[in-house]
């Protein structure tokens, strides 16, 4: 059944993502900027209350945001994990990324530096990317 809903979940949701991330490439160039070196390497968001990550590759040349398996093993240089509202809270820049860490609401897994420079790629996004 978990399978089921996994597949029921990415074959609605991917289309969106690949337009989604083709827009995000046209309209914020300075973010592949901000993350430097780390732009190469994917990076693995799991949402501990969903059956699903997010695996997101943010070479600006093949930008891809993916919907996985949580179980499944993948190549990130870095893996981030907390509640999705957590996650929101830090994709919208309405939480301490740092207060959020330490008081262990998200977990950071493989190259700190590498989730640190998304997360700030993230805050220096144009608020008009952020979410309502």
């Amino acid at each position: 059944m978990r399978r089921l809903i996994f597949s029921a979940i990415k074959k609605t949701s991917q289309p969106f993502l690949n337009f989604a991330g083709k827009t995000f490439v046209a309209t914020h160039q300075k973010f592949f900027d901000d993350l430097g070196e780390y732009r190469f390497y994917n990076f693995l968001i799991k949402i501990n209350d969903l059956p699903f990550a997010i695996l997101i590759s943010p070479n600006q040349e093949n930008f891809q945001v993916t919907i996985c398996d949580k179980k499944t093993r993948t190549a990130a240089i870095s893996t981030v994990s907390a509640k999705l509202k957590y996650l929101l809270k830090l994709a919208q820049c309405n939480s301490d990324a740092d207060a959020l860490f330490f008081s262990r609401h998200i977990k950071i897994e493989g190259n700190v530096a590498a989730a640190m420079a998304l997360r700030n790629a993230i805050e220096r996004l144009d608020k008009k990317f952020k979410f309502a």
